[in-house]
């Protein structure tokens, strides 16, 4: 299954991925987005036993006005990338209770949830030049930030 996200695109292997749903263009997001404008991850879907969150930022060409979101141990950043999680739950949860599109499908996510599995939150992130030195500090500072938030 193919989506395109941020001018990129992403393969995902449908023999490993199950109930894989881009949530910006899903009905029950646009629902939910309309009524007090939320923020949903990019993509959500189960890979072996577990949940994922996907969010994907393309910072390609436009480091230096993304500067305040990725600065200062990438505090506003995870806390964007937090709330996004926060409002996709959200939508879950009305879905499980309300869809007329996906209703199964919700339940299944908040099922998973329930019975205390795995979620796993990704951030993919682009950039025009990393910098080396600091990629693998920088990455474990946003893994912190973002499980505080």
């Amino acid at each position: 299954m193919i989506f395109t996200e941020s001018k990129l695109e992403f393969d995902f292997d449908e023999a490993i991925w199950n109930g894989l749903k881009k949530m910006d263009s899903h009905p029950d997001y646009k629902k939910l987005e309309i009524l007090n404008g939320s923020k949903a991850v990019d993509f959500i879907g189960f890979c072996g036993n577990n949940l994922f969150f996907i969010e994907v930022k393309n910072f390609r060409g436009h480091g230096i006005e993304n500067t305040y979101r990725t600065s200062k141990n990438g505090d506003k950043l995870m806390d964007e990338v937090g709330r996004k999680v926060k409002d996709t739950l959200a939508c879950m949860i009305g879905g499980a209770r309300n869809s007329t599109n996906s209703k199964q499908d919700w339940q299944e996510c908040i099922s998973h949830l329930r019975d205390d599995r795995r979620i796993k939150i990704v951030l993919w992130m682009e950039e025009d030049n990393p910098k080396p030195k600091r990629e693998k500090a920088g990455l474990s500072i946003y893994q912190t930030t973002l499980k505080r938030n």
